[in-house]
This record gives structure tokens, sequence and C-alpha cells, in this order.
């Protein structure tokens, strides 16, 4: 600033940005004025933040200590463990951590497909299945996930103490000699602005105390440490409620897959038409026919053989008109019934639009493109950037696990890299699931056409 007012005398020199700059050098109290410029600009913004968030953190904290269903799944929870811990050294337990909860996904029995918390949600949904409808109170919480009661007291501090700050730099402004009617309006607006979320940071503050009261005995309640960071047991609260839904989501599409199923109809039973057809035809000739030969062996005349020609030919080209003889009755009777023991064989099929997240190596970059989606009877899945164009890649669905991330979203883990794939509704996400899950399950022919080349991958 010293090096611009050297040049107060000789502004034609300077070009246009420095003439700017020279302007703003002569206003009085300068960086006091900006300092106070600055926290009216970003105040209203963290206000309309933080808000917010403590108001979730505090219905939260509320909901934990009043929800009787979700304390009757932690205790299915334990009485489940302590079966399992039953022959070790640890015996009994009286409870566990919180934020244990998500290693529930992660213990597997000798079905590496198993989970304890499949188990678990197979339990309650048998036992007791109005359990499961605490899933619907606490999905609010699977947004608070890392977040900090701690955090959220300090911006709150940080915030009246700029607001204070405010408050000191306009008595400075104010001792001005003269001022403008602008200077008179802005320290107007500023003490109006100062009155206003005076109001609000008070009631802020309010909030905020109380939000650390209703955490404090949430973890009284579930004998949790007072020192624990509220980061972690919302991290593990949200994972754990997001895990259990996902169970949920495949119980209910493998139950909706097999009622399908069982709605096929089956295939007409082979009936016999009246009438004979040609092998009829012939057993019941070959049974009559033993008279003529004998007949012939005995000497019989040259007509007696030609008639007996004749009578085969006519058994091979005659209209039905005759019974079934015993013998192909029994020969027909078989036929039909293998015929009557085949079952249908019905592999889904389904095709349309779906969102792909593309595969970058950071998530910043990824982004959702739509493509669109074939699954064909052979158990591969096809997509390509437009219906009736060349495949872009192919996913073969044989033991490849498929599960629902959100309402949204399915996910699908192969060898090489993991497919989320988002429909436009949770209806159409679980009507996907329904029939990938039938090729998952089941082995998968060969398909006749290779799938396309990975080097032709479009993200």
């Amino acid at each position: 600033m010293e090096t611009y007012r050297k040049f107060k005398d000789r502004q034609a020199e300077l070009e246009h940005a420095d003439q700017f700059m020279l302007q703003l050098c002569e206003i009085p109290h300068l960086k006091t004025r900006l300092d106070v410029l600055m926290v009216i600009n970003e105040l209203p913004v963290q206000y309309e933040d933080l808000a917010p968030t403590i108001d979730r953190v505090h219905d939260a904290c509320k909901l934990l200590c009043s929800s009787e269903k979700f304390v009757s799944v932690l205790e299915h929870v334990l009485a489940i463990g302590n079966f399992i811990n039953s022959g070790s050294a640890q015996g009994v337990s009286m409870g566990f951590r919180l934020i244990s909860l998500p290693k529930l996904a992660d213990c597997r029995g000798r079905n590496k497909s198993c989970t304890l918390l499949k188990y678990v949600v197979q339990q309650i949904k048998k036992d007791n299945p109005e359990l499961l409808s605490f899933i619907d109170e606490f999905m609010p919480m699977t947004r608070l996930f890392d977040v900090s009661v701690k955090a959220l007291e300090a911006e709150v501090e940080v915030m009246k103490r700029d607001l204070n700050n405010v408050k000191k730099n306009m008595t400075v402004l104010l001792k001005v000699e003269n001022p403008s009617e602008r200077d008179v309006a802005f320290f107007d607006d500023v003490a109006a602005f100062v009155e206003q979320y005076g109001r609000k940071l008070a009631s802020l503050q309010k909030k905020s105390e109380e939000m650390k009261t209703a955490y404090e005995r949430m973890l009284e309640r579930f004998a949790e440490p007072q020192g624990v960071d509220s980061s972690d047991i919302f991290t593990a609260i949200s994972d754990f409620v997001k895990a259990f839904k996902r169970e949920m989501d495949l119980i209910h599409a493998a139950a909706g897959l097999g009622r399908r199923m069982s709605k096929m109809k089956p295939l007409q039973p082979y009936h016999k038409k009246e009438g004979r057809t040609h092998i009829e035809r012939v057993i019941e000739q070959s049974c009559s026919d033993a008279d003529s030969e004998k007949k012939v062996m005995k000497g019989g005349s040259v007509d007696d053989t030609s008639n007996h020609v004749a009578t085969l030919r006519k058994a091979f080209s005659s209209d039905d008109s005759k019974p079934y003889s015993k013998h192909g009755q029994e020969i027909l009777k078989g036929f039909q019934n293998k015929r009557q023991d085949r079952r249908p064989t019905w592999n889904p099929t389904k095709e349309g639009y779906l969102e792909k997240l593309s595969n970058t190596k950071t998530p910043l970059t990824s982004s959702w493109n739509r493509r669109f989606f074939e699954l064909t009877t052979n158990g591969h899945l096809y997509y390509s950037k437009r219906k009736n164009e060349k495949n872009v890649e192919s996913i073969y669905l044989r033991g490849v696990p498929v599960a629902l991330e959100d309402d949204k979203t399915l996910t699908v883990q192969t060898e090489e890299r993991c497919y989320k794939l988002r429909a436009n509704s949770s209806k159409e996400a679980q009507q996907w699931l329904e029939c990938l899950l039938f090729y998952t399950h089941k082995p998968a022919s060969v398909p006749k056409r290779s799938p396309t080349p990975k080097t032709f991958e479009v993200h």
C-alpha cells in the first residue's frame, strides 16, 4: 500500500488495475472493512450448513435412546454371539460396543456367501419380523457418518467469535469523523446483521448444548465410554443400517424370484389322439402276422406270400382306424410319462437403460454414464452406449455377488472390478436384482458369442 501511495500524484503512469488499487488504498480503515465484509459474507452460509446438522444429530441421539426395536435387534445379535462363543474361553458376554456392529458383515462361515449379519437378519425375520421395520426409522442416520459432536460445538464457538470481532471492528469504524452517507448506511446494515445473527447464534448455542446432553445420555444408555468420538459411533451405526438393509433387499428379491418361478405354467401333458399312428399299426400287425408266416413256411402259394407283403405295406400306409395293441399301449404309456416328467426351463431376460459409474482411479473424477443393458438367457449381462449398437463389454454372472448399495444402485462384484449400476426407481432396481440373482445362484450355459475385449471398454 505504501508503494501505491507514492504514485498518488502520478496516476496517469499506472495501468487501470493499479489505478483501481490506488483508489482502494485511499479508503480509511480498509483492512477493518474487508474483515467485516468477509464475516458478513461467510457467516450466513456457515449457519445454514451447521444448524440442520445439529438438529439431525440431536434427533438421532433421541432416537437411539427411545427405539425399543433397535435394542431388541441388538439383543438378537448378543444372543447369537454368545451362542457362537459358548464353547470358547471367552464365555458369555454381557454386551458389546456399538462400533463393532459393522464386523457382522465380515464374519463368514464355511459357506463364504453366508455372513453372520445375514444369519441375524434371517433369524429376526423368522422370529420377530416386526423388528425389521427399525430400518425405516434409522435410514436418516445414514447421512450422519463421520459427524463429530465436538467439531460441531467448536464451529459454533468460531461463529460466535467472528460475530464478536465484527462488533469490535464496528466500534473502530464508528469513530471516523464526518462519515459519508454510504458509510452511515453501511454501519446501519452491519448493526442489523449483528443483531439478527446474534439471536440466531444464541439459539444455535442452546441447541448445541442440548445435542451434547442427548449424546452423553445415549452413551450412558449403551454403556459406551464418555470420551468416545461421535463420528465413530455414527459411522458404525450408518454402515450397520446400510448392510442390514442390503441383506433384507436380497431376501425379498430371492422371495420375489421364487414367487415368479412358482407362477410359471407347466407344459400341457401329452394327450393321445383318437385313432392310431403308424407305430401302433406296425405293433398290431407284428402280433397278427405269425399265422401268415406259418402258412408260408408250410408251403403256401406265391399269392399268400404276396398277400402277406401287401398286408405289411398296408399297415404302414392305411388310415388310423384300429385300437392299440397291449404291447403298443405299454410303449406309448412309457413315452407319455417321459413327456410329462419334463419340466420347463425359464431363464429370465431383461433389457433397458441404466446409469453405470465409470471406473476411474479417484472418486472425484468418476461419473455416471447412461448405457443400454441386456440380460441374456446365457447368464451374460451385455451393455452398449445405445440400443442396437455394438456391445462394449459383457459381465458373466455365474458366482458373482450382486447386491443393492441403496434403493436404486446395484453393485456387481467380479474378480476384475466392481460395477455400480443405477436405475431410475427402486422398483426397477428390485426387478433387475431379481433377474440377476437367478444367474448368480444357478450355473449358466456357455454363451455362443464371446465377450467384447476389455480394451474396448468405454467409461
